[in-house]
């Protein structure tokens, strides 16, 4: 072989070698750590027009309906169990507005369920007896307006306004309720209404 042919194969074979390669280079990212954390602004009650705001979301409205349905499918239903912990120990009357923790729960079962016109609701679906869409809810210290929240209560504790259908109102579910009920609740675990 000539050296011009033993060049040409030499180098033929270097760039195919070179060319042809699997020597594959990942991507990598690129190194975050060393980034400053992202800014998240403390939520406020007012914004201004200019600069990030915080947003502060709750889904207390969607929580306090379900509160309501349950808490009337169980008095409909005489569901003494499911409404033995749904109830705290000791409630607050709410309607006409709310008071100190003065009902024992035991009390409270037994006008509950010892009302014989909720009978008339048994075959009734919930929508039937409460107007689902008009239930309202508010934090305490919104709904006592200017008026002291009552001692063993919290600013915090939730009103539940339950708007009752001409059957339901007929059936007359609680004491003092008419067309429409109230129930007062903290948390949404266990004993969680702790007035009505």
């Amino acid at each position: 072989m000539t050296r011009f042919a033993t060049a040409v194969l030499a180098s033929t074979m270097a760039l195919t070698l070179a060319c042809g390669g699997t020597t594959e280079v990942e991507p990598t990212l690129p190194d975050t750590a060393a980034d400053p954390l992202p800014y998240t602004p403390t939520p406020s009650g007012t914004a201004m027009a200019e600069g990030a705001v915080g947003v502060s979301i709750s889904g207390g409205r969607d929580i306090g309906r379900a509160i309501a349905i349950q808490f009337i499918t169980a008095v409909r239903d005489g569901d003494v169990p499911g409404l033995m912990e749904m109830l705290a120990e000791q409630l607050s009357r709410v309607v006409p507005r709310p008071t100190q923790r003065a009902i024992d729960r035991q009390r409270v079962l037994g006008i509950l369920i010892g009302n014989r016109a909720r009978l008339t609701l048994s075959d009734l679906p919930v929508e039937l007896i409460v107007d689902v869409d008009a239930i309202t809810t508010m934090p305490l210290s919104e709904a006592m307006g200017h008026l002291p929240i009552p001692d063993g209560l919290l600013p915090t504790d939730v009103l539940i306004r339950v708007p009752l259908t001409a059957r339901g109102a007929g059936a007359r579910l609680a004491q003092g309720w008419g067309s429409e009920g109230a129930i007062l609740v903290r948390g949404s675990g266990p004993g969680a209404i702790i007035g009505f």
